[in-house]
């Protein structure tokens, strides 16, 4: 480790200590390894994924749930305050987007490139210390961190995990990820950080609609954060039982609710695709004998919109062709996660059109400092008192903490 700069021992830091039971606490900082770094947090992200951990659900291919005394979160942005003996790629001030994955690198799915899939996989925010605190340490490795340059805004950093994710989800249904929802009329399940992000992307990507439903949020603020030359195109509902039936070419669901998809049939053209974005509640993979994360499927499963179905073309991120009543083929594409093309092309993205900060960052809607976010924490999806006012869930899109 270099001794350029004073080695931090303790932090402040957002700890699951139970379920349903999140407290801001001091925790030691432990003695870099050779090939670790110490990031010094700027901003850090929250995510619903955390909460469903936080409530007793699980994430991952590999269905590991929260551990007690971990730090949550896995996004973020900060600056390299120590680094290993080891480290040679990275340097004491450089400036890193923290990314949520920790693979292997020597399982079948990592050397295929397929990282998000690892099998042995780490959850940054999970299995180890997240960066919901001061400080956090990461190993010095792709996919874990990447280096992003200073004038990039704070926020933006924080966004780029989210946004990876739904670049990888968007490459999956078009290897050019602009012409994937692309004159298409749009259905997004869900109207969180990544209902919004699929929403952004696809409106400046040319789709023709963009209808989002969420029974939980304010239809004011979902409106109010997408940009005025993109509204005449969207429709926010809080039902899918108004939407046009026979209208959605492609569906995506973005929320955690296992029921979602099934009443989706009667809304959805003749041939038409469902995005399996996220994971549901209550549908965890297990082990199997062939040494992969997934579910026991029988023939009917398979040819059924159904939550297991659903959940093992997410997690495996299979392609799965279903006929419904012999009248609509609807294709099933799973999307789990990013790799590290798929965060670098965000990256580049930025770099190329700074412009697109003003696209994204209106979905930022509360800042929070780690008292305040131990106590979302605790009451996600419902409210509670801050400092400076009170958290309503269903006011609340993306929201950041600033130790």
């Amino acid at each position: 480790m270099q001794p350029e700069t004073h080695y931090p021992t303790t932090q402040q830091g957002v700890v699951f200590v139970s379920l349903n039971t999140v407290r801001c606490m001091q925790k030691s900082i432990r003695p870099l390894r050779d090939n670790e770094i110490l990031v010094q947090i700027e901003l850090a992200g929250i995510c619903g994924a955390e909460s469903r951990a936080i409530k007793g659900g699980k994430k991952g291919v590999n269905a590991t749930s929260v551990k007690s005394g971990i730090i949550l979160g896995h996004e973020g942005v900060g600056i390299i305050h120590a680094i290993g003996s080891a480290v040679s790629h990275y340097a004491i001030g450089d400036r890193v987007a923290i990314l949520s994955h920790v693979p292997c690198g020597n399982c079948t799915s990592c050397t295929q490139g397929h990282t998000n899939r690892c099998l042995k996989l780490e959850h940054i925010g999970f299995t180890r210390d997240g960066s919901a605190a001061e400080y956090i340490i990461l190993p010095a490795q792709h996919p874990t961190i990447m280096k992003i340059p200073h004038d990039i805004p704070a926020k933006i950093g924080t966004l780029i995990e989210p946004l990876s994710c739904v670049l990888h989800g968007l490459r999956r249904l078009h290897p050019d990820y602009f012409y994937a929802l692309h004159q298409k009329q749009v259905l997004i399940l869900g109207a969180g950080p990544i209902g919004m992000i699929w929403a952004l992307f696809g409106l400046s990507n040319g789709a023709t609609s963009i209808t989002i439903v969420d029974p939980q949020k304010n239809i004011d603020l979902i409106y109010k954060a997408i940009p005025h030359i993109y509204k005449n195109r969207v429709h926010v509902l809080s039902s899918i039982e108004h939407v046009p039936k026979n209208s959605v070419d492609t569906a995506i669901i973005a929320n955690s609710d296992p029921q979602s998809a099934s009443l989706l049939p009667p809304y959805l053209t003749q041939e038409s695709e469902i995005v399996s974005f996220a994971g549901l509640n209550g549908y965890s993979p297990k082990l199997q004998s062939d040494g992969t994360y997934g579910f026991d499927l029988d023939t009917d499963t398979w040819q059924s919109l159904n939550p297991i179905l659903l959940s093992e073309v997410h997690y495996k991120e299979i392609r799965h062709a279903i006929f419904l009543d012999n009248t609509k083929i609807i294709y099933l594409v799973g999307s789990s996660g990013y790799t590290i093309d798929d965060a670098e092309m965000v990256l580049k993205l930025f770099i190329k059109k700074p412009n697109l900060y003003e696209l994204f960052t209106p979905i930022i809607t509360h800042e929070l400092n780690l008292r305040e976010a131990a106590e979302v924490y605790s009451h996600f999806g419902d409210h509670a008192q801050l400092s400076q006012g009170t958290y309503n869930a269903d006011q609340a899109i993306q929201m950041i903490i600033r130790p």
